[in-house]
């Protein structure tokens, strides 16, 4: 489910970072979990040999607002006490090439 459509998305970094100093691509959230990183692999003809989430405990997409900012960090430091992997969104993969 997209609670903000793209072309609104792009508009807003557009005006906040300028056409120059940042590059926006679409996020597909429904793809950062390690069973769907092992699936994109396989479909690449990959085999996943390494998957770790990583906490960054730094909401830079917030902060133009203190308190998204300090909400955005607290949300943070909860997915990683309550160890909820899946909802991370900075992940390190290794993915090695299948021999044929």
């Amino acid at each position: 489910m997209r609670l903000i459509p793209e072309p609104a998305k792009a508009y807003y970094f557009r005006t906040v970072f300028g056409d120059d100093a940042y590059d926006y691509f679409p996020v597909h959230y429904a793809r950062n979990t390690a069973r769907a990183l092992r699936r994109l692999a396989r479909a690449a003809g990959l085999r996943v040999e390494k998957t770790e989430a990583v906490s960054s405990f730094f909401p830079y997409y917030f902060v133009f607002s203190p308190l998204l900012f300090r909400l955005g960090t607290l949300y943070d430091y909860a997915i990683t006490w309550l160890v909820w992997t899946d909802c991370r969104g900075n992940w390190l993969v290794v993915m090695v090439k299948e021999q044929a």
